[in-house]
């Protein structure tokens, strides 16, 4: 689905430019079930990314996970958590339906709130960005106090 939306459209890579300017490194993990958009666009910002279909062993910097089945669980971030260095950091890109009320309104879409309470015991959210086309992009640090 996003990658449908975003072929006809840049304003994935202020998103991702945004993502990757603070990291420590430039080594990503694409979340993604196939290589597409997502990747073509952070090797264009110079990241050295690998797709979670290659991956073998290692750390990120970043990882950039875009949508599953429009849920997230405890066990998803758990692994997610485990890849990432202390520093790392987590873009997630969801798509959220928009109703008659306010869009940034957590209370308006189920499945963010939902996220946000299966990230709160090991991530810390940095950042929502909204895009007008129904997508929230929301940045999670890694939360290393214990």
């Amino acid at each position: 689905m996003l990658d449908e939306y975003l072929s006809n459209t840049d304003s994935l890579t202020c998103y991702l430019k945004y993502f990757v300017k603070d990291l420590k490194g430039k080594r990503i993990l694409d979340y993604s079930s196939a290589k597409g958009i997502i990747q073509k666009e952070l090797e264009s910002l110079d990241c050295r990314v690998v797709n979670i279909n290659d991956y073998s062993s290692g750390k990120f910097d970043g990882i950039v996970i875009n949508n599953i089945d429009n849920n997230y669980d405890r066990v998803l971030f758990d692994n997610l958590y485990n890849l990432l260095y202390e520093e790392g950091r987590v873009l997630l890109i969801m798509h959220v339906q928009k109703s008659d009320k306010c869009f940034d309104d957590e209370t308006e879409d189920e499945y963010i709130s939902k996220t946000k309470e299966t990230i709160k015991d090991k991530f810390l959210i940095k950042e929502e960005l909204v895009s007008g086309s129904s997508w929230k992009f929301l940045i999670i640090l890694k939360n290393t106090i214990k």
